[in-house]
């Protein structure tokens, strides 16, 4: 069963390691007391953990990382490889630049941004993980995440596990943030995209957008 934010307020949480993960992800990073990261588990396909979403100019666009082999579900997190002989980097960031050059925070971020892309990353682990983090400083949370040592199918009471979803799901329910979108004229507005819609259209208030009431 989803989660709704407020669930969530003042609780701790075990949740995945996301590429660029959707906004209710962070927003519920924000409102959790505690968070921990899994970092022991095996990879699962068809997740956020290597694809995100954004507003492109025809609507939700998909950003998908290539592994190794396509990496099965038997493969520890930490040891998927990228699959860098793609030009997957390029593309990525040339479909950040095309949706958001126009949104009014993009160019204060953009320089920051533009190093993730340049650096080439063996591990979607090392990947996901320094990106996640500079969002985080970005937002400004507190820095009480931590990640996990062993994997355990059981979590300690009073945790709420949000780690197992459907593909192309996560177990967080879609808040109901509203803020202006680059193409929301001609496609209206995308709920729940990753975290960068909200900062590049934001700016430093995106956090506000976090917080619940």
């Amino acid at each position: 069963m989803k989660k709704s934010i407020r669930d969530i307020q003042g609780k701790k949480i075990l949740i995945p390691n996301y590429y660029l993960g959707p906004i209710s992800y962070y927003a519920a990073i924000f409102n959790a007391s505690n968070t921990t990261i899994e970092a022991n588990e095996h990879f699962q396909k068809a997740t956020f953990r290597n694809r995100c979403y954004i507003a492109g100019a025809n609507g939700n666009l998909r950003l998908s990382i290539p592994l190794v082999r396509g990496r099965n579900e038997r493969t520890l997190i930490k040891e998927v490889e990228i699959a860098n002989d793609y030009n997957w980097r390029k593309l990525h960031w040339q479909s950040l630049c095309s949706a958001y050059r126009s949104s009014p925070y993009f160019e204060f971020y953009e320089d920051d941004f533009a190093v993730f892309y340049d650096k080439k990353f063996k591990f979607l682990w090392d990947f996901n993980t320094e990106l996640h983090q500079f969002i985080t400083r970005l937002l400004e949370m507190d820095s009480n995440q931590d990640y996990t040592s062993s994997f355990s199918k059981e979590v300690i009471h009073g945790t709420i596990d949000l780690r197992t979803a459907s593909r192309e799901e996560h177990n967080i329910e879609k808040n109901d943030i509203k803020y202006n979108q680059v193409f929301e004229n001609k496609n209206g507005f995308i709920k729940d995209l990753s975290i960068v819609d909200l900062l590049f259209n934001e700016g430093s208030n995106a956090v506000s957008f976090l917080q619940l009431p």
